[in-house]
């Protein structure tokens, strides 16, 4: 009995060992195979996501296998390109990423700008209100009722006592006179243009004999400003003796910088401050521009009246001016204020709510819009963005946009900006209103661009891809049409040819002369033609503009689009020939054509370096040469 226990314990003990070492196999065998085939899941999706290896110091470095890199020998990493969208001017961040760099968007939005210009300025004494006293005979001064500067006078009151033999004996021959009407006249007339008043000659009349004295009175009310005689001085025919100046209207005359001369026009509201009344406004208008610079301050004087009823102002205050410009499209000066007013030509300080004749010459008074104000802003309003959305690289300025629909994804899109003012920048192009820029955190993501050797502003991509055509019908075009078409080819035609010459400054004279002739095409009957003004606007601006002879010449491979459509209205009715040439080099070998005018051949893209480059591929209106 003991002996079969034993045997049984036996027994027991190795099926235990068996039965441990298979559970212990098969959990291997199971764990491997589940890695396996997790494994060839994974490297199954990874077949199918190809990767990208790169250098962390030289990110324009891509390969599709690791190693190193030919520049630095660092060894490549492999790109995340969960968060790197496919174009190389548009980014992706992660959540991440988007939350480190604390970026927030703003939208674009339109209206009226407002532009606000401070200048320094000194309070004058109003010319035209400045009256002097002089001596029309020789005499003596023999009694002074005013008798130093500063004297309020009224217009008639008495200021001297003038002893002049000449008087004394006018009186006489006046008081012979009597009863001959014709002599009689005649001494009242001498007397009067000598100063005498009326007053004082029916006085001397009634006396029946002369007075040794004769009184002085003011030709008009106001500060004597000037007291140049004292009694008993001796003074010839002509002598200055007093100066009258009214202070109840003064002129401030600010000093206006270069940078702001485009801003300023006649008739513009200003606001006045002055250090003897802090926080008092003085309202004031624009009344006279000068034509001249200073050669010493590099600024221009521009006059404004003030209203100094209350005696507050004195001549000599420094003040400080503020103007807030109104901007409209284009950057123009806008003054509604103004719609309907009229203004002397040679007095423009004289503006009236209708026609009539000036107050100072009796010319007759002119639209204000005739002297360069617009009271209303042509086109659509522009576009604002603000300041911190606006990325400088050299003659570039770029804006990071928000991409519709997407989260944390920016496009790089480069605009043209306008004129600074109080809410940001104008834009002209590139943005349209609605997008959201990024206005905090810009420069975040252009580092992160820079680091995955994406389209930054250390690293520019010129877009020479032709735009979009407008197409019209040519039965559509009316003559006026057709010859505001002709007119804005012929001026854009002389752009191609400064650019061949490398005249930059020529070229950008020359788009401003195309691009005035846009209001016209914009409000031209046919609405295409006004899609295509729109077009052309910031190509033509920006020709105007550009410093870098490089982008000008991208900038006409664009213009040239838009032209050869508008050409294309009306080829048989053009009074003039065009040729359509093609450069096979241009832009990196892509080749690029252009347009010019009956003449040898001369590539703008090259200019003096390659002029006879390229072929000539059409000749609109060929039978005209």
């Amino acid at each position: 009995m003991k002996f079969n226990q034993i045997e049984k314990k036996t027994l027991l003990v190795p099926t235990l060992a068996v039965f441990l070492a298979g559970i212990i196999a098969g959990y291997f065998f199971f764990a491997n195979g589940m890695t396996t085939a997790d494994s060839s899941v994974k490297a199954g999706h990874q077949e199918h996501k190809a990767e990208i290896w790169t250098c962390s110091m030289h990110p324009q470095i891509r390969k599709p296998t690791a190693g190193k890199c030919p520049i630095c020998f660092m060894d490549l990493i492999l790109l995340n390109q969960s968060t790197d969208a496919g174009a190389p001017n548009v980014l992706k961040l992660s959540e991440a990423a988007q939350e480190l760099a604390e970026v927030r968007t703003t939208e674009v939005f339109s209206g009226l700008a407002t532009r606000t210009i401070r200048l320094p300025g000194i309070v004058k004494l109003d010319e035209t209100s400045v009256k002097h006293v002089t001596a029309w005979v020789g005499g003596r001064i023999e009694k002074l009722y005013v008798n130093y500067t500063g004297i309020p006078v009224k217009q008639g009151e008495h200021m001297a006592e003038f002893y002049s033999p000449d008087l004394i004996a006018a009186q006489e021959e006046l008081i012979r006179t009597v009863g001959n009407d014709s002599l009689h006249k005649a001494v009242i007339e001498r007397l009067l243009r000598w100063g005498i008043s009326a007053q004082q000659i029916e006085m001397f009349n009634t006396k029946k004999s002369p007075s040794d004295l004769v009184t002085i009175n003011s030709p008009s009310a106001g500060i004597v400003i000037e007291q140049a005689v004292k009694e008993g001085m001796y003074v010839n025919q002509g002598t200055r003796m007093f100066s009258i100046a009214d202070m109840n209207h003064l002129w401030l005359i600010a000093s206006v910088y270069e940078r702001d001369i485009q801003w300023l026009r006649y008739g513009q509201t200003v606001e006045c401050e002055f250090e003897a009344f802090p926080g008092k406004i003085f309202p004031g208008t624009i009344s006279f521009i000068s034509p001249v610079l200073s050669p010493e301050t590099r600024t221009v004087d521009a006059r404004i009246n003030i209203e100094n009823s209350k005696g507050l102002l004195k001549p000599n205050m420094f003040g400080r001016v503020t103007i807030k410009v109104s901007i409209g499209s284009n950057g123009e000066v806008v003054n509604p204020a103004m719609a309907g007013k009229w203004i002397s030509p040679m007095h423009p300080e004289v503006i009236k709510d209708g026609p009539g004749q000036c107050d100072v010459c009796g010319m007759d008074l002119v639209p204000i819009e005739s002297m360069g104000v617009k009271t209303t802003s042509a086109g659509k309003l522009p576009l604002i963005v603000p300041e911190s959305a606006v990325l400088w690289s050299g003659t570039r300025s770029l804006a990071f946009k928000e991409v519709a629909g997407e989260k944390s994804v920016y496009e790089t899109v480069e605009i043209l900006v306008g004129p600074r003012v109080d809410s940001g920048y104008l834009v002209f192009s590139g943005l349209e209103k609605g997008d959201r820029v990024v206005v905090e955190g810009a420069f975040k993501i252009d580092s992160e661009q820079q680091i995955r050797g994406k389209n930054s502003m250390m690293s520019p991509h010129r877009d020479t891809s032709e735009p979009e055509i407008v197409a019209i019908s040519s039965e559509e075009l009316s003559d006026e049409n057709l010859k505001l078409v002709e007119i804005l080819v012929k001026d854009s035609l002389v752009i191609s040819e400064k650019l061949a010459e490398d005249n930059l400054p020529g070229a950008s004279a020359a788009a401003m002369k195309a691009h005035e002739q846009l209001p016209g095409l914009k409000n031209a009957s046919v609405k295409s033609l006004s899609d295509i003004a729109d077009q052309l606007m910031p190509i033509l601006m920006k020709l105007a503009a550009e410093k870098d002879i490089k982008i000008a010449r991208e900038e006409l491979f664009k213009l040239t689009a838009v032209l050869k459509n508008l050409i294309a209205l009306a080829d048989s009715k053009f009074s003039f020939a065009v040729y359509e040439n093609f450069c096979p080099m241009a832009f990196d070998n892509k080749g690029a054509i252009w347009l010019q005018a009956p003449a040898q051949l001369a590539n703008p893209y090259f200019g003096k370096m390659m002029l006879k480059c390229g072929s000539t591929k059409k000749i609109w209106n060929k039978e005209i040469k």
